[in-house]
């Protein structure tokens, strides 16, 4: 007897495991396991299974139910209908039922792996991760034979946890060298890791495999444009768009013709884009660019006043309006050069308008008055400029102002605040190395001619104002000999020439 049940044992356990053993597939079998067909005879499971092989899934679901029905406790029937409920894409319920077995049956392997295609089909990234490692650590499988890796791998990856998902496709490219998929997969994650070096030699591989693989060819295009290789991102660009057409890609080569100073092929390229795309804001960025170039100013002041108005936000819209500031002050300084005070003074104004912060405009309209000798005025916009910025070209610009004033207090003021910006300012060097002369304080004043001549070698205002000094201080010698290296850089500077004749002419010992 006891012989009889432990045969029985051990048949049960035999038909168990023949009826969840399945050969292993990464991709549900629209049929069902056959290994059904081999089942205790049960007629009720054929016909399911009948019903459902022949496509006849609803009938399928409903003899199903009717079985669970009639015995709740037969894990076959709940199995049946999970899978069927899969191929009505029913995930959800499907889980219910595989859950049923498991409360059963937890040791049971094939329910388990149902849940995480059940989960994957779902797009439920974070429970397949969690049903896959769960699987690994209940039945100790390594990871490098687990069947459904590379769903576990793809579930990493779209969860953007980068270094699992690399350490799986490192090991499925083991064993699969040339697999493009896993390769651009791989590539990907290195981009989202900030590590176009590995990304790019990646696409290299996919490239010797695949020229055209659309997606390694944009990346590496990408990595050339980013390194300001724009020849070469050029020709990856060119290539992607004989693959696929696409505006996007168009507008790159613009953008790379404009890098390489081919204006007119980038600005073709960009007109034609905005006539398909008029709300396409980075092509009127662009765009901006290259009338700059071209120095078009009114046609650029034209694409960034239009540009204000895609902005997508507050914050673009007023980064937009410094951009038709800065170009409305520097199409007025080209006017300023032509001497056209009255046409530069109104864009300097309108510059205002969009950025009534904007330093350099109040510091353009100061210099706008120093030529027109209107120095108090110009004074009031230098201080204007520096309750914005405090830059030392500033001060510099307010000392030859305060100098013009005759107001020698508050232009040696200035030009020391220039020298507290930049040290080795030797314009505000020399100003107050003049200063020092004037007031007879010659040894300091030669002091700061000399730190000139450490800057800039060839200053020869600075060795002309030492070798003045030193006859200030009656050391003709000296003075002298800085005239004579003033002549070695400039033998043509008349004042040098003309004091060393009347040095001569006084026979200097």
């Amino acid at each position: 007897m006891d012989l009889f049940i432990f045969i029985i044992i051990i048949l049960l356990i035999f038909l168990t495991s023949m009826i969840f053993k399945q050969k292993s597939s990464l991709k549900r079998s629209d049929d069902l396991p056959r290994h059904f067909y081999f089942n205790d005879n049960s007629e009720e499971i054929k016909q399911i299974i009948d019903l459902y092989n022949s496509n006849r899934i609803k009938d399928a679901e409903r003899k199903s139910r009717e079985m669970i029905l009639l015995d709740s406790k037969n894990l076959y029937y709940h199995y049946l209908l999970g899978c069927i409920l899969m191929k009505e894409a029913n995930f959800q319920e499907a889980l219910q039922q595989f859950n049923i077995i498991l409360e059963l049956m937890p040791a049971l392997e094939y329910p388990r792996k149902r849940m995480i295609e059940c989960y994957y089909e779902m797009k439920d990234y974070e429970k397949t991760i969690g049903e896959c490692e769960s699987y690994l650590r209940t039945y100790n499988y390594s990871p490098e034979i687990f069947e459904y890796k590379d769903l576990l791998a793809d579930s990493y990856f779209k969860t953007e946890n980068n270094d699992k998902a690399i350490e799986i496709y490192i090991k499925l490219l083991s064993s699969n060298t040339s697999n493009i998929e896993y390769l651009n997969r791989l590539s990907i994650l290195f981009l989202r890791k900030k590590e176009p070096e590995k990304t790019f030699e990646i696409d290299k591989r996919i490239l010797a495999m695949s020229n055209f693989h659309q997606e390694a060819v944009m990346r590496t295009a990408d990595f050339y444009f980013d390194r300001e290789d724009y020849p070469k991102a050029l020709e990856f660009f060119e290539t992607y768009n004989k693959i696929k057409p696409e505006d996007e890609t168009s507008l790159k080569i613009a953008q790379c013709f404009y890098h390489m100073n081919r204006m007119m092929d980038s600005r073709a390229i960009a007109t034609g884009l905005l006539r398909k795309n008029p709300d396409n804001i980075d092509i009127y960025y662009l765009l901006i660019k290259i009338c700059k170039a071209q120095s078009c100013y009114e046609r650029a002041i034209e694409y960034a006043k239009e540009a204000i108005g895609l902005s997508k936000d507050e914050e673009e819209a007023t980064e937009n309006k410094k951009t038709v500031s800065s170009l409305l002050l520097d199409y007025g300084k080209k006017w300023l050069e032509k001497d056209q005070q009255e046409i530069s003074f109104d864009y300097f104004l309108e510059a205002l308008k969009y950025d009534p912060e904007n330093a350099e405009v109040y510091y353009a309209l100061a210099i706008n008055n120093q030529y027109a000798k209107d120095y108090e005025k110009a004074i009031t916009m230098v201080k204007k400029a520096l309750s914005f910025e405090k830059k030392a070209k500033y001060y510099l610009l307010l000392g030859y102002l305060f100098d013009e004033e005759n107001n020698p207090i508050l232009s040696r003021k200035s030009f020391e605040d220039v020298l507290r910006l930049e040290p080795n300012n030797t314009e505000a060097m020399s100003f107050l190395g003049i200063f020092y002369a004037q007031e007879k304080k010659y040894d300091k004043a030669i002091e700061l001619f000399s730190d000139i001549i450490k800057i800039d070698k060839n200053n020869q205002d600075a060795y002309y104002n030492i070798a003045l000094c030193y006859e200030y201080l009656d050391n003709k010698v000296r003075a002298y000999e800085y005239y004579k290296k003033l002549l070695e850089i400039n033998p043509q500077h008349l004042g040098a020439k003309n004091n060393i004749d009347i040095l001569q002419w006084e026979k200097i010992d």
